[in-house]
């Protein structure tokens, strides 16, 4: 029993220190984006606000599934929206 205590009061700093290691060396890596991701990035953030104003749009339609007239404006809206 007495062994257990010692192996263990030996074991949990190593442990901490380790994990607070592997926390440090975590907060230290910055990913790095290629250029393509870059611009895709940037492309989205510029899309913002056609994007909410999309999802303002779509989510006032009354599209339920015995909705049909819904259902039509919804198709119309994202075949509009996909073939842009």
């Amino acid at each position: 029993m007495q062994l257990k205590h010692i192996a263990l009061s030996l074991l949990l700093p190593l442990a901490g220190i380790t994990a607070g290691t592997n926390l440090i060396a975590a907060e230290n890596i910055e990913p790095s984006l290629t250029a393509d991701e870059i611009e895709l990035s940037q492309w989205l953030d510029d899309q913002n606000e056609n994007m909410l104003d999309l999802l303002e749009r779509i989510t006032n339609i009354n599209s339920g599934s015995l909705n049909k007239a819904g259902v039509n404006e919804m198709a119309a809206l994202f075949t509009r929206e996909l073939q842009m």
